[in-house]
């Protein structure tokens, strides 16, 4: 393993906004496309990249999940790459609520490949022996907001475990917090001034109701639900009846 030639200071392959990284003293905007500056690249190169696991922890995502942290970050990354930075005043690995905002990030899953030897000695022993095992490492299969396929993107992966009842609702809106999408620094930044900060902004509703979705200052006060949430919602509603 040649360290020398591998595992240096790259640049990496600028995949991700990164809307602001909260600290234990500050929080700390970072300029990108979103605020709209005269340099469209103010922040630099970001590469954001991850995984997800499914709950059950008999799952393959769950049961093999440090062999995916092992392949991205210290051979994909470290030593294919040469990533070896991390965002000031945040980890260079970590779980996502440790991690700055960011709009989107890559993604990597696992297909897992098991051969058993199942033995039964007659009376009421049964056996199992493992011969063999293989693990591929390919980038995460998914879906969006709008329900359609998307690939190689953690949120949307993380929507397909939730889709797939791996994951829960919870757990998908948490990670919403943190990858918010497209051009949505603004928003996120909103919305974190809003819980935060208790920065009070635009209307709040009379009555018991669930906001879903906004733009502008209404956006800053929910976490948007994608398409198949957003039908679950409405399913449990006892009237049915959606209010803009």
């Amino acid at each position: 393993l040649d360290y020398d030639v591998n595992c240096i200071d790259k640049d990496p392959a600028d995949n991700t906004d990164l809307c602001y990284n909260e600290g234990q003293e500050a929080t700390f905007v970072f300029p990108n496309d979103d605020h709209h500056s005269s340099d469209n690249n103010a922040e630099g190169a970001i590469h954001c990249h991850g995984f997800a696991w499914a709950d059950d922890p008999n799952h393959s995502s769950a049961a093999f999940k440090a062999n995916n942290l092992f392949y991205i970050s210290m051979y994909d990354h470290l030593y294919q790459r040469g990533y070896v930075n991390n965002i000031p005043g945040a980890p260079m690995c970590a779980c996502a609520e440790q991690m700055p905002v960011v709009s989107r990030s890559d993604c990597t899953e696992m297909d897992v490949q098991q051969k058993f030897e199942i033995s039964f000695d007659g009376q009421n022993q049964w056996t199992a022996r493992l011969l063999s095992m293989d693990i591929e490492f390919n980038s995460c299969l998914g879906f969006n907001m709008l329900g359609e396929e998307e690939d190689n993107d953690l949120w949307a992966h993380m929507n397909r475990l939730y889709m797939e009842d791996l994951v829960s609702a919870e757990k998908l809106q948490q990670l919403t917090t943190k990858i918010v999408g497209h051009h949505n620094c603004r928003t996120a930044e909103q919305r974190y001034m809003a819980t935060q900060m208790n920065l009070v902004v635009g209307y709040k509703p009379i009555g018991d109701w669930i906001q879903v979705a906004g733009r502008e200052s209404f956006a800053a006060t929910t976490n948007q639900l994608g398409k198949f949430s957003f039908n679950q919602v409405l399913e449990s509603s006892p009237t049915n009846i959606l209010e803009r």
